[in-house]
């Protein structure tokens, strides 16, 4: 059933939708904040099954750069959590982010 929704969310549902299912794929402890430790668990997650495909191999101080980019932007009070709200608006602001989030659900 989980699968069901989420192929209907990626395919059918508004950009807000899959922005939402996006942020929960992050949120791990599903707790509605990203912390800098569970967002770097996803990073270093995420890595490590591409990691094979990716030369040079992506270090621990390019994860943290990364993070520390996003935070960066997403968490300007920098009060260390990102919610849903602030993810989103993010996103939104970015407009060749939504046009790829709109193309990889179109290939559904």
């Amino acid at each position: 059933m989980d699968y069901i929704l989420t192929l209907s969310v990626l395919c059918r549902g508004t950009v807000d939708d899959k922005l939402r299912w996006i942020f929960r794929f992050y949120d791990i402890t599903g707790d509605g904040q990203l912390s800098r430790e569970s967002f770097a668990d996803i990073i270093r997650s995420l890595y490590d099954l591409i990691g094979p495909t990716v030369q040079p191999r992506v270090q621990e101080s390019d994860i943290q750069k990364h993070i520390d980019e996003i935070f960066e932007h997403v968490d300007p009070l920098q009060v260390e959590q990102i919610t849903a709200e602030d993810f989103i608006e993010y996103c939104k602001r970015r407009p060749q982010l939504i046009d790829s989030i709109q193309s990889l659900s179109s290939t559904f």
